[in-house]
């Protein structure tokens, strides 16, 4: 079995993606193809991500990450050592600065589900021994 899990996503997105959309109406107004065409490109990519940011876990304790047209990369959820809840802006397969960072001995990944006490408790069902920190905060 499989659960999915949505990403949260900020207003701060989705008036980025606004302000696209007047600047596309505005370049191509004024005949700026060129730079018209650089937009609408780049609020693609953002409306592709907007829809298709989804974490996935299966039922053998994998996690998929999956954002838009970005590569999707899996994660052994008995491989997690932490869980912390963070605010970053950094890139990130993440519609939200209100992320957790998923640490393992060799990596560390920032996500941001829409539900993150779900999500936690989903992990903890493959992985007992995750440690969760910072989280009472958020």
């Amino acid at each position: 079995m499989q659960r999915t899990f949505k990403s949260k996503v900020d207003k701060l997105y989705h008036f980025i993606m606004w302000g696209l959309v007047a600047l596309i109406f505005y370049f191509f107004w004024h005949r700026m193809i060129g730079m018209g065409s650089a937009f609408l490109l780049l609020l693609v990519v953002m409306m592709e991500s907007l829809l298709r940011t989804d974490y996935i876990v299966y039922g053998d304790g994998i996690l998929s990450v999956k954002s838009g047209f970005f590569p999707r990369y899996r994660l052994l959820i008995g491989d997690i050592v932490e869980v912390k809840c963070i605010r970053s802006n950094s890139l990130a397969y993440a519609m939200s600065s209100d992320r957790l960072q998923l640490i393992t001995p060799y990596d560390s990944r920032m996500i941001s589900p829409e539900n993150k006490e779900d999500f936690i408790r989903e992990l903890r069902k493959y992985n007992h021994n995750v440690k969760v920190t910072d989280c009472s905060r958020s």
